[in-house]
This record gives structure tokens, C-alpha cells and sequence, in this order.
């Protein structure tokens, strides 16, 4: 360790200590294992629920009478000829995808839900960007569940599922999606990084740790996963595995402080006060 990080290590010790002692946390550095054993690392804990979903109020709906009149006059005829046929998916198809394209999101909406089973995944598409601009998170969630009948091996919209799942507050299958997406695809980033936010909402700290260690196995030890590591390990006073994380933590990047302070308090709650 050289001299500059020893003071950085020396006075973020004070500095965090004081932190702690003011929180009133110390009592978790400082409270010693009796048998000198770090407790049984694998028993989930209790996790705080997200809070309720709130419905959000949907922007105002733009009209058909705010266009120009050559683009008011394709969508009447359009709307005409669905009217007249309803049963040609093509018009439908061609009415959703103008709706959308002139950012009549609520007639998108109202004009392709109802043949939710009818439309092609482009189509869907289209009606899951209408739903998003309305914020009607609700139906984003049916229509995204009814695609993956049809492509079960698409990580991205599982991915996309578990974030409106998310958004609706619903843990279990924000969850279910986000595993799934990082099951078919184990180096996609996006499930993992959504994921590892639930967990810290929710104060998982279990899940949180074995999340971050996938991660390590899947993508590598990048500095910033392994600095979650050592901060997650110290929280809960796990002082080997928090040698062990903040060690390769402080290798892998030595220019952040907060893993030679973990590090350094670490050693010297387990005896180590020469390291």
C-alpha cells in the first residue's frame, strides 16, 4: 500500500468510524463473534415489500382535429375501411401503426387492444409503445406477457416485462422476468443491474450478494461489482468475506477509497490490526 493510500486508509477509518458511531452502527463493526465463526452465509432474510403502485394521470390526448387535413383525411378513411371490415387484420395493422406514427396514442390504444390476439408481434409492438405513452402500465404488462408466448427465448422483452413489473410494484414477477432474462442470456447487463436496484430497494442484502456474485462469475471481476461486494459484506460485519471482497475490490481499481477503509476496518475488528 503506498504512503498516499495508507493516510486516505487512516482518515476514512476516522471518518467512517465516527459515521458509524453517530448512526448508531457501531455495535455491528465492533460486536466480535464469540466462536470466531462467520455466521452461516446462505439463510434468506425477511425483505422489505415495495411500497403500492399508484396510478400515474395519463398526459392529455391529443385529437384527430389537431392534424393537418391531408393526414386527418388518410386516418377517416382508414378508420372507415376498418369500420366497414373488421375482420382484414391488414387495415387494423395500417390504422395502429398511422395512429401511432401521428402520436394518437389513446385511439392506438383503443383501436388495437381488443385484437390483442389477432395482431402480429410488429403490430404488439406498436401497441406497447401507445400503452407507454399513456402510462397504462397495466395492459404494457398483458400485452408484453401475451409476446412471450410467442418468442419464450426473447431475453430483451423479458427484460422490458420485468421493468413494468417493476414500475407496477409487483416483486414476485418483476423478479420471475428479470431471472428469466439473465437465465437465456447470462452476460445481457440490463436484468441484472434492474434486479440488483429491487434488491436494494426492498433491503435485501442476501439476494444482493448473490446477485453481485453471478455477476463476477458471468461477467468478470469488474471493479464495480466487487466494490458492491465489499460494501455489502462490511455492512453486515462478515469480516472474512469482507477481506476476501474488499482484497479484490481494492486490486481491481486501488483508486477507491471506501475499499481500503472496509478493508482496513475489517482486519482490525478480526484481529489482524498489523494488515
Amino acid at each position: 500500500m503506498t504512503y498516499r493510500q495508507k493516510i486516505c486508509l487512516t482518515i476514512g477509518i476516522i471518518s467512517l468510524v465516527s459515521m458509524y458511531s453517530i448512526s448508531g452502527l457501531t455495535i455491528s463493526l465492533s460486536n466480535k463473534r464469540n466462536d470466531g465463526v462467520d455466521p452461516i452465509l446462505g439463510k434468506k432474510q425477511t425483505y422489505r415489500p415495495l411500497s403500492a403502485y399508484k396510478s400515474p394521470e395519463p398526459p392529455p390526448v391529443n385529437k384527430v382535429s389537431e392534424l393537418p387535413k391531408e393526414r386527418q383525411n388518410h386516418l377517416i378513411k382508414l378508420k372507415k375501411r376498418h369500420e366497414s371490415q373488421p375482420e382484414n387484420i391488414e387495415i387494423l395493422k395500417a390504422l395502429g401503426k398511422q395512429l401511432h406514427k401521428n402520436k394518437l396514442f389513446e385511439s392506438c390504444k383503443d383501436t388495437l387492444l381488443p385484437y390483442l390476439n389477432e395482431l402480429d408481434q410488429s403490430t404488439k409492438s406498436i401497441l406497447v409503445k401507445c400503452l407507454e405513452k399513456r402510462l397504462d402500465h397495466r395492459n404494457q404488462a398483458k400485452v408484453l406477457e401475451n409476446m412471450l408466448i410467442y418468442e419464450p427465448k426473447n431475453y430483451r422483452l423479458y427484460t422490458i416485462a420485468g421493468d413494468i413489473f417493476y414500475i407496477l410494484r409487483d416483486a414476485e414477477k418483476a423478479i420471475t422476468h428479470y431471472r428469466k432474462a439473465i437465465s437465456l442470456n447470462p452476460k445481457y447487463v440490463a436484468p441484472y443491474k434492474r434486479l440488483l436496484e429491487l434488491f436494494k430497494e426492498t433491503e435485501n442484502t442476501y439476494e444482493q450478494r448473490q446477485l453481485l456474485t453471478e455477476m463476477v462469475k458471468s461477467m468478470g471481476e469488474q471493479p464495480v461489482f466487487l466494490t458492491d461486494l465489499c460494501r455489502l459484506y462490511s455492512l453486515e460485519a462478515y469480516f472474512d468475506q469482507t477481506i476476501s471482497a474488499c482484497l479484490k475490490a481494492v486490486r481491481a481499481n486501488p483508486k477507491i477509497a471506501d475499499n481500503h477503509v472496509r478493508l482496513g476496518i475489517a482486519y482490525k475488528e478480526s484481529g489482524n490490526s498489523d494488515k
